[in-house]
């Protein structure tokens, strides 16, 4: 990333031989122009965490399948029912949407926590 900008200071005498060759006399001598390059090299913004719990006997995939992600990134979740058992439902951080849906799709937006419900399924 990187910020430039022009800082404009008064100058006292109308000349800019005391700022040195970075400044640039304008307006007719009234003001000096430092221009100012900042750049940030290697600069990320937070990640954060998605932790998946299950409640059962049972297992969930994420993919991509990664400790942290960034913001606003999508994560496929799939809930995979063990024999003898069946998917419930998403809770927690689900973002309010299709808490049936398998597999689903979730958006980070922080450090989140999703359980993955299955239920045994009683024989007939």
């Amino acid at each position: 990333m990187t910020l430039e900008m022009d800082v404009r200071y008064p100058t006292t005498n109308g000349t800019d031989s005391a700022f040195g060759t970075d400044a640039d006399l304008i307006f007719g001598g009234l003001y000096a122009t430092t221009a100012i390059r900042l750049q940030v090299v290697g600069a990320r913004l937070p990640r954060h965490a998605l932790a998946i719990n299950i409640v059962g006997h049972d297992s969930v995939t994420k993919n991509p399948d990664q400790p942290l992600y960034d913001l606003n990134e999508t994560v496929a979740l799939l809930a995979i029912p063990d024999p003898g058992w069946a998917f419930s439902g998403w809770s927690g951080d689900f973002n309010g949407l299709n808490a049936l849906a398998n597999p689903a799709d979730i958006t980070i937006r922080g450090d989140m926590t999703v359980t993955a419900t299955f239920l045994m399924v009683t024989g007939t």
